[in-house]
């Protein structure tokens, strides 16, 4: 049952419901409801930011094995504050390099874990073995490298809720994939590193490798994931992208290689086309006007698709977004930014048949998720604040900012032991974790005025139904 002390509208019964869904493509009509008993209604767009779930700017804390420090609350509250909801977190296990991880270590990233839970947050992970300390000491033997991540694996899979996205880190130095005092910048070697995260993770999650070369160079192919291999839980599939340097130079400083036009395009082509649906993420690290200022950047992160960024560095690139006036706009399309255009609810349907509404979204964002997501429709009780939860067969992970109005039609049979009266319509994205999918901390907030519960997580379609004998 849902925690009715978080959410008080919700107070007396949630059911479940299938739904049978058809989803037309973006310049077709919608079947919808008979046009004399419905009700059409129009979104006003919202423009301001606001938190969202696995995307936006990002907090960054470092905790080193030397001195571990643990999150806190009040940090998580600063960020909120700032409407941001993910963590970058890097573990520098500067003590482990010939050692195994101790179970105190171990413990305090559960610790983490736990609070980041409790505060509606999500976290992206990189361990590395130094975050300053120069050659040669600045990562582990393989065997060494292999048998850490076998001891993180059951923190992983126990909190994979939290977990947005882990970043390949474990080489060289930063965790980055070069400089490597163990030789370990190699593609069999960042090949048995990644594959054995992959595996310590469960399915659902992906690992960001540091340079698109690189998971070419794994997998043998320069083919980027295509729609029919999006989502299908291989190991390509799950693998996606950061770039630590963005913007810092014609290059990124080694993200691209080589750097003739022709070739640069087609590396940025094969980026945009695998963003589609994989991460993108990272970090500014170079101040290089122009090609860090705003007109720049801004075309980048929508070719690229980024979904999240480091708020913290570089300071005078990101400074130069607030002067130059994109660092809000950036804020608001990192990731997805569904908005509602309009929808059509009959004004009554009778217990025991089919319910058709259809409605029209359209994503502002840059990106889309990259974690599953549910999709409900959700009818509440006038009389007595009930809820029926109607589960709609639909993947936000597929509404892609190219698509410009998506239009759904959604066609649920209602019981015939519904109890009859009037209720409010309402549309709810929450994570389909189930530790998660009753908190409103981790549901999608639709960009549109009005329609928004924090009590709840749901969007209200400003419309309601009668249901009658």
């Amino acid at each position: 049952m849902m925690n009715t002390k978080k959410n008080p509208m919700l107070l007396v019964t949630i059911a479940f419901y299938a739904v049978s869904i058809f989803t037309t493509g973006c310049n077709k009509e919608s079947a919808g409801p008979d046009d004399k008993n419905i009700n059409t209604t129009e979104y006003i767009i919202d423009e301001t930011d606001f938190p969202n779930p696995e995307r936006g700017f990002y907090g960054q804390q470092l905790s080193d094995s030397k001195s571990p420090s643990p999150l806190w609350e009040g940090y998580l509250d600063q960020l909120r504050d700032q409407n941001i909801t993910l963590v970058r977190r890097l573990y520098s296990m500067t003590t482990f390099r010939a050692d195994p991880i101790t179970e105190d270590y171990l413990q305090h990233i559960q610790n983490d874990m736990n609070l980041l839970r409790s505060k509606g947050f999500k976290i992206v992970l990189r361990f590395a073995y130094t975050f300053n300390e120069p050659e040669p000491h600045n990562d582990a033997p393989l065997d060494v490298v292999l048998s850490h991540i076998d001891q993180l694996a059951p923190v992983l899979q126990r909190n994979a809720d939290v977990i947005a996205l882990m970043e390949g880190g474990f080489i060289g130095r930063w965790g980055e994939w070069h400089t490597s005092s163990n030789s370990l910048a190699n593609t069999d070697d960042m090949r048995s590193i990644l594959f054995k995260l992959l595996d310590a993770l469960p399915k659902s999650r992906t690992v960001a490798v540091r340079y698109q070369q690189a998971k070419k160079d794994i997998y043998g192919t320069d083919i980027p994931i295509g729609p029919a291999e999006a989502y299908d839980q291989s190991n390509r599939s799950r693998t996606g992208h950061h770039n630590d340097c963005f913007v810092a130079d014609v290059d990124d400083w080694g993200t691209y290689w080589p750097l003739d036009e022709a070739s640069l395009n087609a590396q940025k082509d094969y980026l945009n086309q695998e963003n589609k649906y994989l991460p993108q993420e990272g970090e500014t690290c170079n101040c290089n006007p122009p090609g860090s200022d705003c007109p720049h950047a801004l075309e980048e992160l929508e070719r690229m698709r980024w979904s999240a960024l480091n708020k913290d560095f570089i300071a005078c690139v990101l400074d130069n977004w607030v002067t130059q006036g994109c660092y809000n706009e950036i804020a608001k399309r990192l990731g997805y930014r569904f908005r509602l255009i309009s929808s059509k609810v009959p004004k009554s349907v009778p217990v025991d048949s089919v319910l058709a509404i259809n409605f029209t979204i359209q994503n502002d964002g840059y990106a889309t998720p990259y974690n599953a997501r549910d999709l409900e429709l959700v009818l509440r009780s006038k009389a007595d604040d009930s809820v029926h939860r109607f589960k709609i067969d639909a993947d936000p992970r597929r509404w892609l900012p190219d698509d410009g109005e998506i239009k759904i039609d959604v066609s649920l049979s209602i019981p015939a032991s519904f109890v009859p009266g009037e209720y409010e319509m309402l549309l709810n994205l929450p994570d389909p974790e189930p530790t998660l999918n009753e908190d409103p901390a981790y549901s999608i907030r639709l960009a549109n005025q009005n329609v928004w519960e924090p009590s709840s997580g749901y969007n209200s379609l400003l419309t309601s139904i009668i249901i009658r004998e």
